[in-house]
């Protein structure tokens, strides 16, 4: 039968030219690719829809954004499809950090988001989980990743308080390693579910201790079932932090 012609995002487009020229081996493993500005006039695309493109480059493990360096195509065992624990050992050290400073920042910015937030930021956040369930179903680890990230954004967002907004953007646009590695844990997909939904919960009631509470426990488990899988060095400082927060 045939089937209805779906338009593509421009994005996508941008996706498949990359991924093909990879394939086919016209950029290699280390290479550096054009500068955002670069690519914008090169592929002629908007600047919105190319970083959308490099987003999702991203978190498939095919390119490597290194701030202040560059957009590097990624080795194979740089990749999220990688045996995971080739992945995680190279990735220990700024997972670590990354968790660090999401337990510093994202307690804090629930707690905010539930004094402030609007109606209309509380829905998206509901539409956000939703979405995440939909690729959950459908085994699309890259939209799981997407709408994972995109969660913590709109919390931030929802603080009402630019800086912290777009230092949260900042991270997740830059450092996707801990989306990437939770969401390839056994289990760790629909804990997701539960304790998202338990954030969205106790900011839409304006539980502002428990929502700050409920993030740090989101973290917290997310590292706890990592640590399954050989993240240990520095640990100490991890649980430090975690401990005095908790006192």
């Amino acid at each position: 039968m045939l089937k209805p012609i779906q338009k593509k995002r421009v994005s996508d487009l941008i996706v498949e030219q990359i991924d093909k020229m990879i394939v086919s081996k016209e950029l290699l493993p280390g290479q550096l690719l054009s500068s955002e500005r670069e690519l914008v006039t090169e592929l002629q695309v908007s600047r919105a829809s190319l970083r959308e493109a490099l987003r999702i480059l991203e978190s498939k493990g095919v390119i490597d954004i290194k701030p202040g360096r560059g957009i590097f195509v990624a080795d194979v065992t740089d990749s999220l499809f990688a045996p995971f624990e080739v992945w995680l050992e190279s990735h220990r050290e700024s997972l670590i950090e990354q968790f660090e400073v999401r337990l510093v920042i994202e307690p804090d910015a629930a707690y905010f988001a539930a004094k402030r937030a609007s109606q209309q930021s509380i829905l998206e956040m509901k539409e956000s989980l939703e979405h995440f369930i939909r690729c959950k179903d459908e085994n699309d680890t890259i939209g799981m990743i997407e709408y994972d990230s995109g969660f913590h954004n709109l919390i931030a967002k929802a603080t009402n308080n630019r800086t912290l907004s777009v230092l949260m953007e900042t991270i997740t646009n830059s450092l996707l390693c801990g989306w990437k590695a939770t969401l390839h844990l056994p289990t760790r997909v629909e804990k997701t579910v539960q304790e998202h939904a338990e954030i969205v919960h106790a900011i839409e009631h304006r539980q502002a201790e428990k929502a700050s509470k409920m993030m740090r426990l989101h973290l917290e488990h997310a590292i706890h079932d990592l640590k399954k899988y050989g993240l240990v060095q520095k640990d100490i400082i991890m649980e430090d932090r975690m401990k005095r927060r908790r006192e």
